[in-house]
């Protein structure tokens, strides 16, 4: 009986002593979620332009870390805005691809772990669709007025130009706004929103590194969003025709008038 109690513990305490070594692996391996985040954006002039944001953190101690792109630009921790493209191929260039996750002991040259992952192409039909922004980019409005988009995301931004202008959120997807007086003649205010990003995870290959002793647990991500942005023209700054061309366009009425009814009092011959 004793030797099966003692059995037993030994059998205990070997199980516990291998989970132990087990959680001490894992718990020695630093977290890494890499998210890249893809964009398009649509200005107010119908222009079409791509941000490509890699985003990155982590707690090793000691060592320096850095995310290469397919096109061989380093991105350091924490390195949004990212990068801004003016057309697709640009941007394609810069993310479809092998990405390489290194770490470098600070002070060992030689003690370098990489961590590769791929990031396959998509279509630009991949990207959310436009947010629904009314009044129509462009509209005249006249203070107050209300700006409304759908879905009613919760990232948007305005600025103002020529006119102070002060904005108010009433709801999820609508905004206030009100007008002091204009500046200019083409004082104007612009209102900018973004569609929910979309997961693009099934894009992303499973992640390679050290077949031992990796100090990382690399999770990369990737999401595609798409932002719009809208002009409007406060009324009292749209220019309209002076008190001196509407007298002289009277004028040019009033004399027309006055020839044309010589003409018809002409007696006959």
């Amino acid at each position: 009986m004793k030797r099966r109690l003692l059995a037993a513990l030994c059998a205990c305490v070997g199980l516990a002593f291998a989970q132990a070594s087990i959680c001490k692996d894992v718990a020695a391996q630093a977290p890494v979620t890499i998210t890249i985040f893809v964009s398009e954006r649509t200005a107010f002039d119908g222009s079409t332009s791509y941000s490509m944001s890699p985003s990155y953190f982590s707690l090793a101690p000691r060592r320096a870390e850095t995310l290469r792109g397919p096109s061989g630009t380093e991105y350091p921790p924490n390195s949004i805005p990212g990068e801004n493209f003016s057309s697709w191929e640009d941007l394609t260039a810069a993310t479809f691809g092998e990405w390489n996750f290194t770490s470098t002991a600070i002070g060992n040259s030689t003690d370098v772990q990489t961590y590769r992952f791929t990031v396959s192409a998509f279509a630009r039909s991949s990207f959310p669709d436009s947010p629904l922004i009314s009044p129509p980019n462009l509209s005249v409005v006249t203070s107050p007025f209300s700006v409304t988009w759908d879905p009613p995301s919760s990232g948007y931004g305005y600025g103002a130009a020529g006119i102070a202008a002060s904005g108010k959120l009433v709801q999820p997807g609508e905004l206030e706004f009100k007008f002091g007086s204009s500046l200019s003649t083409d004082a104007h205010l612009s209102f900018s929103t973004s569609a929910p990003s979309r997961l693009m995870n099934t894009l992303v290959s499973e992640v390679s590194g050290p077949s031992d002793g990796a100090l990382y647990s690399v999770r990369p991500s990737l999401a595609v969003g798409r932002s719009l942005a809208v002009r409007y023209f406060p009324a009292d700054s749209v220019p309209e025709p002076s008190a001196l061309a509407l007298a002289a366009v009277s004028v040019v009425v009033v004399t027309a008038c006055e020839k044309w009814g010589r003409r018809l009092r002409r007696p006959q011959g």
